[in-house]
């Protein structure tokens, strides 16, 4: 037979193998600890010797240790029978063997001994919401019985639609009277401006406009005959004389 392969072997499987191999060469079961040993990792071999003595003996005492080495659990047995497929260009017969095994692993984990009654309640469990499973998880996969299951899942509805329709109602707390954060004030446009006077120096305003002294700087109109700034060209003295000596 083969070592043991943890990447490319399910330890449940192997150790099936092992059993139906070690009764067909006639070895007796107090010798199979050892033979198992032997094809075991080192890794795997060294945790099997670290037990006490007198369980190391027993066969069935060092399979419990490597099935708990892998987390191989009754819960676990049962989700792999319910959810296993054929592996691809597999013969029908060794998914056969291959469910056989894992429902074994189920039924001897928790020593069932009513199947009826387990069967009615891995589907009673199947009904069961996730929410209220999750209630649940630490004893879920020992709940074997359908009465005893159901009693709990009915206590617990209970309780919970007891906490519904009675919530429970916190003091109401009134509001405290909070000093509001102090905001910046607002400095007025003339304290600013006495602050920028008194940082900078007194800044002197421009007087009148400087665009209505622009235009009286320039030249004033005059007439263009006499030049007199009194009177325009149409209203010159001079030019009404010409006009009179002509006519």
């Amino acid at each position: 037979m083969q070592k043991f392969d943890s990447q490319n072997t399910e330890v449940s499987l192997y150790l099936t193998l092992f059993e139906r191999q070690a009764r067909a060469a006639g070895i007796e079961e107090e010798e199979w600890v050892s033979q198992l040993i032997s094809l075991l990792p080192l890794d795997l071999a060294q945790i099997v010797i670290k037990e006490p003595e007198e369980q190391m003996r027993e066969y069935t005492n060092v399979k419990k240790v490597l099935l708990d080495r892998f987390k191989m659990k009754p819960e676990t047995f049962r989700i792999k029978f319910t959810q296993h497929q054929r592996k691809q260009g597999a013969l029908w017969k060794e998914l056969v063997f291959e469910l056989q095994n894992y429902f074994d692993g189920w039924i001897e984990g928790l020593n069932v001994k009513d199947f009826k009654g387990l069967m009615i309640a891995d589907q009673l469990k199947r009904r069961v919401p996730n929410e209220v499973k999750d209630h649940f998880l630490d004893e879920w996969g020992e709940l074997i019985d359908p009465l005893v299951s159901a009693g709990k899942l009915d206590q617990y509805e209970s309780v919970r639609g007891h906490r519904k329709v009675n919530p429970v109602r916190m003091p109401e707390r009134k509001p405290l009277d909070r000093a509001r954060p102090n905001s910046p004030r607002k400095e007025h446009p003339a304290k600013n401006a006495e602050k920028t006077e008194h940082q900078f120096g007194k800044i002197s305003a421009p007087k009148g406009n400087w665009r209505s002294e622009k235009f009286e700087r320039r030249t004033q109109p005059a007439c263009y005959i006499c030049h007199s700034t009194s009177h325009l060209r149409p209203n010159c003295p001079q030019l009404n004389k010409s006009e009179e000596l002509v006519n």
